[in-house]
């Protein structure tokens, strides 16, 4: 279900037909990089590389509840907002405050290639609060918070492969490392 909705976010956000399924193309990014073609960008894809795993964890919390008493249940899921709040909501935040307005200056006047990642920061948001609010319920739904975080985790893959293989190479393209440096990563505390 993950690789399905991060390949309909793709197709449809970045417009193209051909998919990393189907034209045998991974995602850029720090890991699958030849060594010695450092990236400016590299730091910050493994920042991504980083978060994904926390996600996994999220996905297997969320599959964990239904053997979980209602209590668990609760701790469970206050767990995974908490994370959600404190990592996903201040990335995206410190993204909007650095990274697009840099990619946005470097991609050229009328460039709309933050627009729709923008987009789906609010989207996020949106179901952020959803399993917020599901967690603070006196008997929360666990299906339906396992539910909400499946597709929230599946959009935020979407949305970093967005980043990774559409706006970061503009970056890579137009600074150096240190500029990277200077200018994003120095200003991005999440």
């Amino acid at each position: 279900m993950r690789a399905m909705l991060s390949l309909a976010i793709l197709v449809t956000a970045a417009g193209c037909a051909a998919t990393s399924a189907t034209c045998g193309h991974e995602p850029v990014s720090a890991h699958n990089q030849p060594e010695s073609t450092a990236l400016p960008t590299d730091a910050f894809r493994r920042h991504h590389a980083e978060i994904i795993e926390h996600l996994d964890h999220i996905d297997a919390m969320a599959v964990a509840l239904r053997g979980q008493s209602p209590e668990e249940q609760r701790r469970t899921m206050r767990r995974a907002v908490t994370f959600l709040k404190e990592h996903i909501a201040a990335h995206a935040a410190d993204e909007e405050r650095v990274l697009y307005p840099v990619v946005q200056r470097e991609s050229g006047p009328g460039s709309q290639l933050t627009a729709v990642p923008i987009y789906e920061h609010r989207i996020i948001e949106r179901l952020i609060a959803t399993l917020d609010k599901e967690a603070s319920q006196p008997t929360p739904d666990a299906a339906a918070f396992s539910l909400t975080a499946h597709h929230l985790t599946g959009l935020l893959l979407g949305h970093f492969e967005i980043e990774e293989r559409v706006l970061l190479p503009v970056l890579d393209k137009t600074m150096t490392p240190e500029q990277f440096q200077r200018e994003v990563a120095d200003k991005m505390p999440h």
